[in-house]
């Protein structure tokens, strides 16, 4: 779970291949890797899979909870989560204006709004995952609705278009073209 210094989450709003982006609203997540420990797993995570932030990472204290539930295959097994809470400092981190930001969202495509787009450019398994940072009750919002949402699969179709697969910089015009993205 990561918070930046206006109360906002990074929230994983759109994952894919390619152009083909669809509604993938969550926390960011990682799963262990073989022999691998949960703070490396974390650290892994942050420098690999994640955009660059920037800015420093504070981490609170891990919170392990356990789950009993039927696998895929049909086998009980317990899942264990632990969750990292991560405050980022860095004026990188700050997104829409204070009047956006304060202002509860009604509506899924209100939320969008106030989204720029992070994403890890030229991934090595050709996987796209789309961030944003959002407050938590345009995330619930967002989450609660985005499977169903017309405007956000619009949203998302605008976005594979302007940033095809592959194209993700941190140039000024980038950040340009990520102000469009906002009017739909």
């Amino acid at each position: 779970e990561i918070s930046n210094m206006d109360d906002q989450l990074l929230v994983l709003i759109a994952s894919g291949k390619g152009a083909d982006l669809v509604p993938d609203v969550m926390l960011p997540a990682t799963k262990l890797h073989e022999h691998e420990s949960m703070d490396a797993a974390a650290k892994r995570f942050i420098s690999e899979e994640l955009p660059d932030l920037g800015g420093a990472m504070h981490f609170g204290a891990s919170r392990a909870e356990a789950t009993e539930k039927k696998s895929k295959l049909g086998v009980r097994s317990v899942y264990l989560k632990t969750t990292y809470p991560v405050r980022l400092r860095s004026s990188l981190a700050r997104v829409g204006s204070r009047q956006n930001m304060n202002r509860p969202c009604s509506l899924a495509g209100e939320a969008l709004l106030q989204v720029q787009p992070l994403e890890v450019p030229n991934r090595r398994d050709g996987k796209r995952y789309v961030y944003a940072w959002l407050h938590p009750e345009a995330f619930h919002k967002l989450s609660a609705s985005a499977a169903k949402d017309d405007t956000f699969r619009q949203w998302l179709e605008n976005y594979s278009r302007m940033k095809p697969a592959g194209s993700g910089s941190d140039n000024k015009q980038d950040e340009a073209e990520d102000q469009a993205y906002q009017g739909v």
